[in-house]
């Protein structure tokens, strides 16, 4: 790679540490790993920073290439928040730091905090809840009771909250349940199985139909509380003409 005339400019006047923006969110994770050792190896005492944005959907990848290839400074946003589509979740990059064993230079975050602090940032900035946003969603750890056949079959079963819904109401599902409420007859169990199917299926039906009728009445009222009120550049132009008029007339009485 060639040198930057830039960097070395900076490191001429004494500066040792160096961002890299990918303001656009352009990047591709293969072309960071390349710059991240490049830099590395053209500017070993260098103290390289990332401020990668997500618009590709690579920020996460791009900042722990760079970590992977050198660089020792990354930027990011609880809950991902930053412009546009946002930064590197800190709340993620913690657990990953924590399971790979990165190490930062002035201690550690706990991660509890961390992902209380997601959930504050989308209250501070009026931004409804991520539901399944990885380790910090509002709902990402509930799981499908009906499919939990699969972790447990893979052993790799975890401490979720458990939900059942209509496509998850399985006999099998329901048989389990019975038998861990203390059940054993395997005549009763079926009889139980079949009515209590029938039962819970009526009202997740009833409930299936109001919650389409509330959602479609919540995404009116989400709509309308993004689109008002907001000063996009058009609305700002108008109101710097209309505030010059108003001037402009109060002077001339």
């Amino acid at each position: 790679m060639r040198r930057s005339p830039r960097i070395d400019r900076s490191v001429a006047c004494g500066i040792d540490v160096v961002r890299i923006n990918d303001s656009l969110g352009t990047i591709y994770p293969e072309a960071m790993a390349i710059l991240a050792a490049n830099l590395r190896h053209d500017y070993p005492a260098v103290n390289f920073c990332l401020h990668a944005h997500n618009d590709r959907g690579f920020g996460l990848q791009n900042a722990l290439n760079s970590i992977y290839h050198g660089f020792n400074l990354i930027e990011g946003g609880f809950a991902d928040f930053g412009n546009r589509s946002g930064l590197p979740a800190i709340e993620l990059l913690e657990l990953i730091f924590r399971e790979k064993n990165i190490t930062l230079s002035n201690g550690t975050l706990d991660a509890t905090t961390a992902s209380q602090t997601a959930r504050l940032a989308e209250r501070t900035f009026l931004v409804l809840p991520d539901l399944y946003r990885p380790l910090s969603g509002m709902l990402v750890n509930f799981e499908n009771m009906g499919v939990t056949n699969i972790p447990d079959y893979l052993g790799a079963s975890s401490a979720s909250n458990y939900f059942l819904n209509r496509i998850g109401l399985h006999e099998q599902t329901l048989d389990k349940i019975f038998r861990e409420i203390g059940l054993t007859d395997a005549a009763q169990i079926k009889a139980a199985v079949a009515g209590f199917n029938l039962e819970l299926g009526k009202e997740m039906d009833q409930i299936t139909v109001r919650k389409q009728f509330e959602f479609q009445a919540l995404c009116r009222m989400t709509e309308a509380f993004y689109e008002q009120d907001v000063y996009f550049t058009q609305r700002v132009h108008e109101r710097a003409q209309a505030y010059l008029a108003r001037r402009n007339e109060a002077q001339a009485a």
